[in-house]
C-alpha cells in the first residue's frame, strides 16, 4: 500500500483527538480502580464497578473509531 505524506498527516490529525480521548478515559478508569480498592461500602463499590464498565466500553468505542484510520495508514489491526 502506497500512501503519501499528506494522507498520513490527515489521518494523524483525525487520530490525535481520539487518542487524547482514549488517554483521558484510561486515566479515569485507573482512578476508578484506585477508588474501588479503597472503597468499603458495597453500594459504592457496585457504583464504581458500573463506572469502570462504562469507561471500558468508552475506550473500546474510541479504539473502534481509530481502527479504520490505522488501516488506511497501512497498519494491520
Amino acid at each position: 500500500m502506497n500512501i503519501n505524506i499528506e494522507e498520513l498527516k490527515k489521518i494523524n490529525e483525525q487520530l490525535e483527538p481520539l487518542d487524547q480521548q482514549r488517554e483521558a478515559a484510561l486515566r479515569r478508569m485507573i482512578k476508578i480502580d484506585a477508588d474501588i480498592e479503597q472503597a468499603t461500602d458495597a453500594d459504592i463499590i457496585e457504583d464504581l464497578q458500573e463506572q469502570h464498565e462504562r469507561a471500558r466500553i468508552h475506550i473500546l468505542t474510541i479504539l473502534a473509531q481509530m481502527e479504520p484510520l490505522f488501516r488506511r495508514a497501512g497498519f494491520d489491526c
